[in-house]
Formats: structure tokens, C-alpha cells, sequence
């Protein structure tokens, strides 16, 4: 009888089907198959990315074209490879070996889409919703990119292989930043003045005007972005301008320069009287700065003198610095040169270099049209919470009306000693009666003015005594 040991399993084997390798096959296959599909792919992908290529250089394209024609014939004698091999896709590779060898057209491939890109996100910045998105777009930011375009089209071959990539310039409203600033600032003057016999109490407004366009103009020259806007501004009123009277000079090219030309000439005498004005305002600064120290010295500390000296130092330190550029515009404006010894770099002609001359010209532009902006915002903003307080100074008052009193006494006096023609008054004795010698006389009338005639008879009544005149009774 058979015996079942407990807890073994049975050694009985299962039926197992015949492996013929179909599996393993298909394995293979499945494989080959993912391979081929990847490499065409990537293939083809290349192929695209070359035959498609958005392009802005005429002779580029002409290139791309004759290239792409050749590959089209080499493709279609490899068109039986197997592309599931290694060493097949490698010699497919060498087909696009022409296009990635070209630096020329790999930079234009490169710059091309770099500015489509570009003017996307600019166009962008316009649809959207976000306000503040949508303040960072403006026309003449996306025209800056136009030309630059344009610029490297028109570039010959070795120009174009140093054509930095495109980049737009988000728009900043300097008017919005400067109230920001002065509301930050806190800047508030008020000062009490006689002024034609009234005190006039003024508040901001001329006060702060200079002391804000300082602030204004140190903050806002130190901000790139800013900077960025104002130089953008100046390339494009730049390329507007030769565009607009390329007909008059025989192109754009020399419009442009006629342009720099006239923008030099312009802008090194516009330099020089900054310059002075900066120069002479600098001087004026120090003479301040010197009377308050002078009278801190002699005085002693005093908090009102050592606020305004603070004021006049930092007025100085921001003035100085704007007169730092224009020194250094007018430099080359007046063709400086540096010498050491008997060596020199010799004369610099600003015409002889048409990128130093544009680069001198938009940048002068630019602090140009900055400064202008600048200007117009210190004026909008020292009109805010402005106030002109006229009042009667009461001393000026007083002096009024004393003179006016003095002059009435005086106008008096003249019409009691003369008529209206101007001839004396006849004097006048007691009774109405007009002179006689023993009429009294009017003793309103000063003895000393006029005796009538009489000094010996007084002199007899009196005893021979001297006739004492007495002053008037009036």
C-alpha cells in the first residue's frame, strides 16, 4: 500500500510545448525594427530642420537651396540601406555634412530663429492681458528689432558672422518711475520771503526743482533698463530719419550719414555749452559749500547750516558726475588724443570710423532725450502740493503808512503857504483885513516868516531890546 509523505509535492513533470525559436526571432526583428524607425526618424528629422530652415541672408538661401538639391540625390542612393545599422546611419550623417560644416549658414539658421523668437515674445508682450506684461511692449522697440534685421541682411558675409543675436527692449515709463522716486523721496521745501511789501509763503515749485532733477537724474542714469530705453529711442530716430530722406542723398547709407554728420556737429556744441554751464554751477557749489563751512567754523554747530550743507555737497557730487560725461564726450568731440613723451595716438577723425561715429551720436542722443524727459517730469512733479501764500508784511505796513501820512502833512503845508497857481498866499491879519500897521497880526502866521516890515518899531516897543524870533506854533 502506497505511503504519501506529508508536506512533499509531487515529482510528476508537466507537458511543456516544442520552443522552435519563433520567439527569439520576432525579438530580433521587433528590435531591428525599433532601430531603423529611430534612425529614420532622426534622419529625417535633420533633413527637415536643414530643408526648412527659416533663413534671412539672400546668398544664404541661395546656398541652402543648391545644398539641399544635392542632398536629395545622395538620400536617394541610400535610400537601401539599413538604417537599423550603425555604420549605415553614419554614412547617411555625411549626406548633411555641407549644411553643419557652413558657418555661415549655421549662424544665419541660428540668428534667423533667435529673432523670430524674439519678435514673438515681443508681439506677445502686446496681446496680453497682464497689465503689466503689456506695458513692457512699444512700437519702437519691435522697429529696433526691424532694422536690426534688415542691418543683417544687408551685412556682408564676415559683418554678418559678428551680428550679435536680436534682443528687445522692454519698455519703461520714466515719468512713472520718477514719481515713485519723488514719493519715496519725500522732498518738501517751504520758504517764507518778503517780496513788495507782502510775506510770500511757497511750498515746492521752484524750491525743489533742482534738488529733484538731481534725484531724478542720478537714480534713473544708473538704471540699465532705462538706459537701454533711451538708447534704443536713439538708434531708431537714427534709422527713421535715413529712411525718410534716402531719396535726397542717393540712399540710405548716405543719409545716415549726412545724419551723423549734422548729429556730431549738433551735439559737440550742445557738449561744450553743457559742459560750461556744469562747469560754472560746479564753482557755485563750492563757493556755498565753503560760506557754510565758514560759518560752522565761526559759530559753531548748527543743524540748519549742516542740513543745507549736506544738500549743497550731494548737489555738487551729482553735478560733478554728469560733468565726468560731457568732459569725456567733449574729448572726442574735440578729437582728443593721449600722448606720452615724444609718442602720441595721433589725431582722431571721428568720420573715419562710422561705427565709433554712430555709437558717439546715438549715445549723445540718448542723455539727450533722456535729460529732456527728465526735465519734463522735475516740472510736473514740484507742481504737486504746490501753494503760494501771499500776505501783508505789517512792517512794510507801517512804513506805508507813515509815508503816506509824511506826504499828506507835506501837500498840506505847500497849499497853506500857496494857491492853486503857485503864488504866495498874501498873509492874512486878525480881523479879516489885509495888511495895515495897527492890524494885529494873525497869530497863526509865524512872526519869523514874515514881520511886515516892523523889526525897528518892535525893537523900539521893546526897549532896544533884540527881537527874539520864536519858533512856530502850528
Amino acid at each position: 500500500m502506497g505511503t504519501y509523505l506529508q508536506g512533499v509535492q509531487s515529482i510528476i513533470p508537466s507537458l511543456q510545448p516544442s520552443d522552435n525559436g519563433l520567439n527569439v526571432v520576432a525579438n530580433l526583428l521587433q528590435l531591428k525594427q525599433s532601430q531603423y524607425d529611430s534612425n529614420y526618424k532622426s534622419l529625417n528629422k535633420l533633413y527637415g530642420q536643414y530643408y526648412y530652415a527659416d533663413l534671412t541672408r539672400k546668398d544664404n538661401v541661395e546656398k541652402r537651396d543648391n545644398t539641399v538639391k544635392q542632398i536629395d540625390f545622395d538620400l536617394k542612393r541610400i535610400a537601401g540601406l539599413d538604417l537599423s545599422l550603425e555604420q549605415n546611419v553614419n554614412q547617411a550623417m555625411q549626406v548633411f555634412k555641407p549644411f553643419y560644416e557652413d558657418a555661415s549658414l549655421m549662424k544665419d539658421m541660428a540668428w534667423t530663429k533667435n529673432f523670430n523668437n524674439t519678435l514673438g515674445s515681443a508681439e506677445g508682450l502686446n496681446k496680453s492681458t497682464d497689465l503689466k506684461q503689456k506695458e513692457q511692449y512699444w512700437d519702437e522697440g519691435v522697429q529696433a528689432l526691424q532694422y536690426k534685421r534688415k542691418e543683417f541682411m544687408e551685412a556682408s558675409a564676415d559683418e554678418a558672422m559678428s551680428f550679435e543675436n536680436p534682443i528687445y527692449t522692454p519698455y519703461v515709463n520714466v515719468q512713472k518711475k520718477s514719481a515713485e522716486i519723488f514719493k519715496d523721496s519725500g522732498i518738501s521745501i517751504e520758504k517764507t520771503t518778503p517780496n513788495g511789501g507782502y510775506l510770500v509763503r511757497q511750498k515746492n515749485g521752484e524750491l525743489i526743482m533742482e534738488p529733484l532733477n538731481h534725484l531724478l537724474h542720478s537714480q534713473l542714469s544708473a538704471d540699465p533698463m532705462v538706459k537701454a530705453v533711451y538708447d534704443t529711442k536713439a538708434y531708431v530716430q537714427r534709422k527713421n530719419w535715413a529712411n525718410q530722406h534716402a531719396n535726397e542723398y542717393g540712399g540710405a547709407k548716405q543719409a545716415e550719414m549726412k545724419y551723423l554728420e549734422d548729429g556730431f556737429k549738433e551735439l559737440k556744441d550742445i557738449t561744450a555749452n553743457n559742459h560750461a554751464n556744469l562747469q560754472e554751477r560746479s564753482k557755485v557749489y563750492d563757493t556755498k559749500i565753503a560760506d557754510i563751512e565758514n560759518q560752522i567754523k565761526e559759530n559753531g554747530s548748527n543743524p540748519l547750516l549742516e542740513k543745507k550743507l549736506k544738500e549743497y555737497q550731494e548737489g555738487k557730487t551729482t553735478n560733478d558726475n554728469i560733468l565726468g560725461s560731457y568732459s569725456e564726450q567733449l574729448e572726442f568731440f574735440n578729437g582728443a588724443y593721449s600722448s606720452s613723451g615724444n609718442t602720441s595716438t595721433g589725431y582722431k577723425n571721428p568720420y573715419s570710423d562710422i561705427n565709433s561715429l554712430r555709437r558717439i551720436v546715438d549715445g549723445s542722443m540718448s542723455n539727450t532725450l533722456f535729460a529732456e524727459d527728465i526735465d519734463l517730469a522735475t516740472e510736473d512733479l514740484s507742481k504737486r502740493d504746490m501753494e503760494i501764500e501771499y500776505k501783508a508784511d505789517p512792517f512794510a505796513l507801517i512804513a506805508k503808512r507813515h509815508s503816506t501820512r509824511m506826504a499828506e502833512i507835506k501837500q498840506q503845508a505847500y497849499y497853506d503857504k500857496y494857491d492853486y497857481d503857485g503864488e504866495l498866499k498874501p498873509k492874512t491879519k486878525r480881523g479879516g483885513k489885509k495888511g495895515g500897521e495897527n492890524d494885529e497880526e494873525d497869530p497863526d502866521v509865524p512872526d519869523w516868516e514874515d514881520d511886515g516890515g516892523k523889526k525897528e518899531e518892535g525893537n523900539k516897543k521893546d526897549g532896544g531890546k533884540k527881537n527874539e524870533k520864536k519858533p512856530p506854533v502850528w
